[in-house]
């Protein structure tokens, strides 16, 4: 019985043995395939999914949804010590911080992410590179005599051999040619190049600029095909690995490029053909052919093969001339999966055929991904490499270089020389004889102040471990960003980022490589198990790297969407981050192929963007609800991965949907208040110039009387504008109506300018009601011309300036010069241009007095109101009876004008959008809050430049109201007797006080008030204050790429009012409650 028992617990046992080890294995392999899911996200290219390890990853390194991420300036978004920092995957510069504390301490509190524009240098690079240049004398290279000639070319030689170096270069097979940057080098091969009648230029679609301006120079010397773009559409594998030679194909990315191809195969097979019947044929005689390709997308970051440079030399490319098709035949589509563009031609084997017969020169744009993985020019011949010094370690900006194969050198063909280049030229006959080498291709003097810096920054990369270490650090801040990126969801789940680039295949490589670790440790596990097999883990569906792609530098480049899927504009992004003290770089980042192919765009649909106003660096970032360009960060030597949660937090904070989005205009709730008033009036005379606040002004069917009248334009015609002219906040302007004359003043002992009113604006002309700052209404001349007190302006103004025009804005505008009082018009802009520190003229608009229009209402003596009550300004007895006498001047100056000049006299104020801004006082008291701003409330106020400050509203009432009537002020004490009276409750409309004389007028939305970052300025002085008040606003008030602040107003005849005002004045007096 005993032994039973022994066998009964044996048995059991064994099953618990063997029941643990099913156990092992399946959680094991539960937790594998979650593994599998997390790390390797099924996300095409362009998107990611939602990922279980990644997921977690981004709960460590990011605020969770519902915290508030430290964004603010850059020093609080993250810092050393975080989980960030402690978990730094392999390659990760952990001594990054100090090395920041060192030689970056500019980058204190900011987060740089555009190394691939520029690198920050370091600087002790600088100082070395300064201590240097003080210890020496150092002179023009070109010199013989005077100070140590034997050292005369040391720095320049010590250069060069750093520089082939750099790039795996013996020098007896390369040279290397000094140039103003890496454009200057391609277009030294442009310019130099043996093109020919059967010549060819062929260049990836991803390529910069820089390198498809080639293709004027090829056209411009009669080359058959001037310019094909391709894509890499095949790349052979022999174990895995890509072949040198022999069935490389390329795809032509439109008919017109194929076309262009096959016109110079044909050329050069007849060309060949001909020479050969002749028994000619030599390799001097050869048509002569370039391709061009990127080592690193600077749009992308993607790592090109350079196995494609000996196969193209080699002749072992073909390209695909069938089932080629225009890129405007796939336009809206995305790129399919693996693929940089779906637009270019299949790889399919029909049609295939060599490129155009002849020698084919390889050209390799290195300038930025030179910078963390220079090329190997011991394996990969290209015969020019153009490279720029300052994107590999910030300094020299003004130097690059060209590396040149020897054997390319002869068939270079100098069409200039310049001095320095030459042995011999004669000035009386065309004979001259260049010098060999590098020295012949230097046009003038090199850059030679400019070399020990170049020998400083080999020396800093070498004290970093060499390019090979700074490629693994910053490729893993980059890894972490997109990382992180990709895992991000709105509350619908769907996906925020939308990636480009190799980040998704290279993604799926490590989970695979995962995968492997995890399987090993399986079958030892289950080696250790006798009789026992463990079970074999499915494989994923591997996502492959694009044709001819092998790698991705650090750069991730993306766009965000929100989560009903519609795109967010790069620029809103752009601003945000610089706000928030984060440097990117947005747009097509100057390679339109890339940019094109990765958001789907055709060559007409780039065409019809442009035609529709879009250019360049312009704001235009979503078209028809698709992108015009993405955003780019891009890490190198001193980034952190610090850094890259700090983007991560940007984009939780203000892009990351938590909820359905809200209606937007999101501030307090607006409530019932006692009644409402004008607390300040304000008026702008010249465009982002400092105003007046008066406590009455006319106010007329184009707003108030001189508001934004003039403007000063610089010599291209451009209006000046604050954001760029800061110094504009220190002019201020005011309308003095009893003299007829602008006062201008400004700081720095300036002596007051003063411009005569346009021409027939005078007292007898507009209303004069009204007076300066802090004057009262009793202090107001209502005289006609020629009475005591009074200036007609047009006795003050004797020319009339032909009227041309100037670019303000978005709009263009027909404008005459404005003349000072003393003087013509050059004395005007002269004191403007001294003041300013920049040429400029001051103009108006060219025909009629500013701000009228057609009359509209009567004479006004109070102001606007809130909904369903008066604002309640009390006025004067005699504002009104002088508002009535200003009435009657107007109506008879009115009837008189000719009938073309009533009809335009709408449009001549300089305002962007609307006649009136209206902000209220609570709305500024609790942005003010919010932003921890300590200035006076009058003082904030001005960084919005409104027109009017409402009192006795809750804050943001202002959003509701759709319109403001201007009621006779008659009515205000039935309707204070009445129900309603004193209330201020959250409506569509507004009511507002105006005189006796019995006329309304309107004040209609125009829409909420867009900001941007001119409200960072302080307006007494002109500088920019930090990120808010702006910042503070993105975080309540921003909605769909706007930040509303304020309501714009127009103008308008009240109901039942436009017969009669057409015959009765058109001007009324608005008054403030000071």
């Amino acid at each position: 019985m005993g032994s039973r028992a022994g066998e009964s617990v044996g048995a059991l046992a064994l099953l618990l043995g063997v029941g643990a080890t099913l156990t092992s294995w399946l959680g094991a392999f539960l937790s594998v395939i979650l593994l599998v899911r997390g790390v390797l996200p099924s996300i095409k290219l362009r998107a990611g999914r939602a990922s279980g390890s990644a997921a977690e990853q981004q709960r460590q390194q990011v605020p969770a949804a519902g915290e508030q991420p430290a964004v603010g300036h850059a020093a609080g978004l993250a810092g050393e010590g975080s989980p960030a920092e402690q978990a730094a995957p392999p390659g990760y510069n952990r001594g990054v911080e100090q090395l920041r504390r060192s030689e970056f301490s500019r980058l204190q509190g900011r987060v740089y992410a555009d190394y691939a524009g520029a690198a920050p240098h370091s600087e002790r690079l600088l100082a070395e590179a300064l201590r240097e240049l003080s210890s020496s004398l150092h002179g023009n290279p070109h010199s013989e005599a005077g100070w140590a000639p034997e050292n005369r070319s040391a720095a320049a030689d010590a250069a060069r051999l750093a520089t082939l170096r750099w790039c795996n270069a013996d020098p007896e097979q390369y040279c290397c040619i000094f140039t103003a940057g890496a454009t200057a080098g391609l277009k030294l091969v442009g310019e130099s190049f043996p093109w020919g009648p059967a010549s060819a230029f062929v260049h990836l679609r991803d390529n910069h600029t820089s390198v498809l301006g080639i293709r004027q120079l090829a056209a411009q010397h009669g080359a058959a095909c001037p310019a094909a773009a391709v894509e890499v559409a095949a790349v052979p594998t022999s174990g895995g690995q890509p072949k040198q030679s022999s069935a490389w194909r390329l795809a032509p990315c439109s008919k017109a490029a194929a076309a262009s191809m096959g016109a110079a195969a044909a050329q050069a097979t007849s060309a060949a053909a001909q020479a050969s019947s002749e028994a000619q044929c030599s390799s001097a005689e050869e048509p002569q052919h370039l391709f061009a390709l990127p080592l690193e997308s600077n749009f992308s970051g993607v790592h090109y093969t350079q196995r494609l440079v000996p196969a193209v030399q080699s002749g072992g490319v073909q390209w695909v001339s069938e089932g080629s098709r225009s890129s405007g035949d796939s336009a809206g589509a995305d790129p399919a999966p693996g693929s940089s563009d779906s637009s270019c031609s299949s790889s399919s084997g029909s049609g295939a055929q060599p490129l155009p017969a002849g020698r084919w020169r390889v050209l390799l744009d290195a300038a930025k991904g030179a910078a963390s993985c220079p090329p190997d020019l011991s394996r990969f011949p290209a015969d020019f490499v153009a490279l720029s010094y300052y994107k590999a370690f910030g300094w020299p900006t003004g130097l690059g270089a060209l590396l040149v194969r020897r054997d390319a050198l002869p068939c270079l063909r100098r069409r200039y020389f310049g001095g320095g280049t030459v042995e011999v030229a004669l000035a009386d006959e065309s004979f001259h004889r260049l010098r060999s080498g590098p020295a012949g291709w230097e046009d003038g003097t090199t850059s030679f102040l400019d070399l020990p810096a170049v020998a400083a920054g080999f020396r800093f990369i070498e004290r970093l471990g060499g390019f090979p270490a700074v490629a693994a650090h910053a490729t893993a801040v980059a890894s972490s960003l997109a990382t992180q990126l990709a895992a991000l969801r709105h509350w619908n789940g769907a996906p925020v980022c939308t990636l480009y680039g190799a980040h998704a295949a290279l993604s799926q490589q490590q989970g695979q490589r995962q995968q492997g670790q995890q399987q090993q440790q399986l079958e030892e596990r289950g080696a250790s198990m006798s009789g026992q097999q463990p079970p074999t883990l499915p494989l994923p569906q591997a996502v492959p790297l694009p044709p001819g792609v092998e790698g991705q530098g650090p750069v991730v480049t993306f766009n965000l969407r929100r989560a009903d899927g519609s795109l967010v504009g790069y620029r809103e992004v752009e601003r945000l981050a610089s706000l928030c003290g984060i440097m990117l770089r947005t747009g097509c980042c100057c390679n339109p192929g890339a940019c094109a192919a990765a958001l789907g765009l055709s060559a007409a649909d780039m065409r019809t963007n442009w035609e529709s106003g879009h250019v360049c660096w312009d704001g235009r970032d979503v078209i028809g609800g698709r992108p015009t360009g993405a955003v780019r960060a891009s890490f190198g030597y001193a980034s952190s991965l610090a850094d890259a949660q700090a983007i991560v937090a940007l984009v939780q904070r203000f892009f990351v949907e938590q909820r359905p989005a809200e209606a937007a205009g999101q501030g307090a709730a607006p409530v019932q208040q006692a009644e409402a008033r004008i607390g300040a009036l304000w008026v702008y005379p010249i465009k982002s110039c400092r105003g007046f606040s008066p406590a009455a002004w006319p106010l007329g069917p184009a707003g108030l009387l001189y508001d934004r009248c003039w403007a000063l334009v610089d010599p291209s015609g451009s209006a000046l504008r604050m954001k760029r002219h800061p110094a504009l906040a220190s002019i201020a302007a005011r309308v003095d109506l009893q003299r007829g004359l602008l006062v201008v003043t400004a700081a720095g002992g300036e002596q007051p300018l003063e411009v005569p009113l346009p021409e027939g604006s005078g007292a007898a002309v507009l209303p004069c009601y009204g007076s300066g700052s802090g004057s009262s209404s009793s202090d107001v001349n209502t005289g006609s011309p020629g009475s005591p007190g009074s200036t007609h302006s047009a006795s003050s103004s004797t020319t009339n300036p032909e009227p041309f025009s100037v670019r303000v804005c978005s709009r263009t505008a027909w404008v005459q010069r404005s003349a000072a009082a003393s003087g013509s018009d050059a004395a005007a802009a002269a004191w403007f241009s001294r003041v300013l520190g920049t040429p400029c003229h001051l103009v108006q608009q060219a025909a009629g007095p500013c701000g009228s229009s057609q009359p509209a209402g009567g004479a006004m003596a109070s102001s606007g109101t809130a909904p369903e009550a008066g604002f309640a300004a009390e006025a004067a007895d005699d504002a009104a009876a002088k508002a009535e006498a200003v009435a009657a001047a107007a109506v008879e100056e009115e009837a008189e004008a000719p009938t073309e000049l009533k009809a335009g006299r709408g449009s001549r104020s300089f305002a962007n959008e609307g006649h009136l801004l209206v902000v209220g006082a609570a709305s500024l008291a609790d942005l003010a809050s919010r932003a921890g701003s300590s200035e006076a409330p009058e003082v904030f106020a001005q960084r919005f430049r409104p027109n009017l400050v409402v009192e006795g509203c809750s804050a943001y009432a202002e959003d509701s109201w759709r319109s403001v009537n201007l009621v006779p002020a008659a009515d205000r004490a039935s309707r204070a007797a009445g129900s309603s009276a004193g209330a201020c409750a959250a409506a569509s409309s507004a009511s507002v006080d105006c005189s006796s004389s019995g006329r309304a007028m309107q004040l209609r939305s125009a829409g909420p008030c867009t900001r941007c970052d001119v409200v960072c300025i302080d307006p007494l002085t002109g500088r920019r204050s930090g990120p808010e008040p702006l910042l503070a606003l993105a975080g309540y008030r921003r909605s769909r790429g706007r930040i509303d602040f304020g309501q714009l107003m127009n103008v308008q005849q009240a109901q039942g009012q436009q017969q009669q005002q057409q015959n009765e004045n058109g001007w009324g007096a608005l008054q403030s409650g000071k």
